[in-house]
């Protein structure tokens, strides 16, 4: 009675309507069809209208079991982590096991202490579920235990939600007292994630293993550096969401469409206040590398609104379009971006799954690849790797890029990523051999297309096989330790040390600028995302003094990843215009 009493009481605090659970009901059949529906889910149990934000994180976590949510603030990511630990209690382990019972969940809720998990995602979780039996939906089990503060819902042994805590022990590396849960349909939920100590993180990652096994985590991105950043960075299983204050509802719109978000209101002072405007729009063109975007603030007095703007950019829909620069923690705050860090990561996460993403919505030309990489440098285990990419060398298409951007011509821009970006296609590992026996293979699979191979190591063999036995006469030798490219460096380009951190470099910028498809392939994802760049002196360029950068030295990058970037090293490759005569390619710039 004690229980009951104690349930009903907090129930009534939180403005539950008495008898609601009473005559609410639960029909595991009905319920176990919404296990592969969660919008019809939210949509019809729990009420909710989702942003197109939100929406994408239900389809990721229907579709994968690692999603990682970097998140501006205020953007809803509490309220649909929530709704997900009600859907895995109720839905998802509704549906049917041995002896027709229901299957069963389980719920995990790592976070950085209890206090945190009361006030963010175990109060969104009860929400939920309330307003669910508000609406007739009778939930599974007892969700609070007699105190107002539980954090324990249980419906059966092995049915269950709950938080989980730190170690006690100052240096544990795994909660061993949150470990040795296991369950078929068992999800870990973290709210905060770069506040979630790394025993948490483990426990939790170790937990989650098996099939059925999800972990969804949502941080706000202030800081390149931590376990929650190293792990989506190199975890090839993530999927990465970003929320962004610029394209919620609110924002676009300039209304409460959701009436508890972020305001328009707010975004505004937020950009008058925590950014730099650097001129009008299209004058001034924003730098993706530096996270630059337009926008138009409201006049001064402003009118009322309540509609977006005509032409498709965000902001007052009388105000002028400008170009800003984020200052401080606008960036991870309001755009759900890790701010610039010159010395952290080479690629950015996001701009890399945006490619992934239209390459998985396209498809391979039907003519011969322009070019192949061929990483054939390897020895022992390393893989013998060969990218193929169809449209222009990565030298010739970011010229081009340089010259519209300083042309400002938009139409060109656009164009160029619409119809002129590079695509890399799947990447193979070859059969192991030497030189003769890996040019063979080449020429079996691309006898019509430009080889680029390294010229170390099997590569030189390769070369020479391919050009005096086979008679491949399109391959080029391409020395990574030799100077950049001419024309080195193009505008706003690092200045590199040698041909391989040039590589990179126009790599990571053409991914930055929508400008390359990247293959669906999680070790290439991890790869890249190793990459770091040092800088080692100044050089002087253009009457001013810049740092000189080089990648980190390949050993550095076996030790982490715990194998050669062959992949990475591969594509690359494919994406280098050919080597051709120094004198005869000075011409050219």
């Amino acid at each position: 009675m004690a229980a009951s009493s104690s349930w009903l009481a907090e129930g009534i605090e939180s403005g539950w309507r008495p008898g609601a659970r009473s005559v609410a009901s639960r029909d595991p059949k009905r319920r176990r069809k919404y296990a592969p529906d969660p919008w019809g889910y939210f949509r019809d149990v729990l009420g909710a209208d989702l942003t197109p934000q939100q929406d994408e994180i239900l389809e990721a976590v229907i579709e994968g079991d690692r999603v990682g949510i970097p998140a501006a603030n205020n953007l809803g990511k509490t309220f649909i982590l929530g709704g997900l630990g009600v859907f895995l209690m109720d839905a998802v382990a509704a549906q049917e096991g041995e002896h027709d019972e229901e299957m069963g969940a389980r719920l995990l809720l790592p976070g950085p202490n209890l206090s945190t998990i009361r006030a963010t995602i175990w109060g969104e979780v009860r929400s939920h579920a309330r307003r669910a039996e508000q609406r007739g939906y009778l939930m599974p089990g007892v969700r609070f235990q007699g105190r107002s503060d539980s954090t324990l819902w249980r419906v059966r042994e092995g049915w269950e939600a709950e938080a989980m805590s730190p170690p006690k022990r100052p240096g544990e590396k795994q909660a061993h007292g949150a470990a040795g849960r296991h369950a078929e349909n068992q999800w870990a939920i973290i709210e905060e994630g770069a506040g979630v100590p790394i025993a948490l993180w483990n426990s939790a990652i170790g937990m989650c293993s098996g099939y059925g096994n999800k972990i969804i985590a949502a941080w706000n991105p202030t800081e390149r550096a931590g376990f929650v950043y190293e792990l989506t960075r190199k975890g090839s299983r993530w999927k990465v969401i970003t929320l962004s204050a610029m394209d919620h509802p609110n924002v676009l719109e300039r209304r409460p469409v959701i009436p508890a978000a972020i305001s328009h209101h707010d975004f505004d002072d937020a950009v008058e206040t925590e950014c730099d405007g650097l001129g009008p729009y299209p004058e001034t063109l924003p730098d993706p590398d530096r996270q630059d975007f337009v926008y138009a603030l409201p006049p001064r007095p402003a009118p009322e609104e309540d509609a977006p703007r005509a032409d498709g950019f965000p902001g007052h829909r009388d105000g002028v379009l400008h170009v800003y620069r984020p200052r401080g923690l606008f960036a991870p705050r309001r755009l759900g971006l890790y701010p610039v860090d010159e010395a952290g990561g080479l690629f950015d996460p996001v701009a890399w799954d945006r490619a992934v993403a239209r390459w998985l919505a396209s498809q391979d030309p039907t003519a011969p690849p322009d070019r192949v990489g061929v990483d054939a440098a390897g020895g022992g285990r390393d893989d013998i790797c060969a990218a193929p990419s169809w449209g222009q060398d990565q030298d010739t298409l970011l010229s081009l890029h340089a010259e519209a951007l300083q042309d400002r011509d938009l139409k060109r821009l656009a164009a160029m990523q619409a119809t002129e970006r590079i695509r890399i296609g799947r990447i193979l590992a070859l059969p192991s051999g030497r030189g003769p026996a890996i040019a063979s293979h080449l020429e079996e699979l691309y006898p019509r297309s430009y080889w680029q191979v390294e010229d170390i190591g099997d590569g030189k063999s390769v070369l020479d096989h391919g050009r005096d036995v086979l008679r491949h006469e399109q391959l080029s030798a391409i020395n990574v330790t030799g100077s950049p490219p001419p024309g080195h460096p193009l505008h706003d380009e690092q200045i590199c040390g040698n041909f391989r951190a040039s590589m990179f470099v126009r790599f990571a910028m053409l991914v930055n600028r929508d400008l390359v498809d990247v293959p669906d392939d999680p070790k290439l994802r991890e790869e890249v995302m190793a990459m770091e760049l040092r800088y080692d002196r100044l050089q002087k360029v253009d009457g001013e003094r810049r740092l000189v950068a080089y990648l980190i030295p390949k050993k550095w990058l076996k030790h982490r990843l715990g194998r050669s970037p062959d992949r990475a090293d591969a594509a690359v490759l494919s994406l280098t215009r050919e080597d051709l005569d120094r004198e005869e390619e000075a011409l050219f710039f």
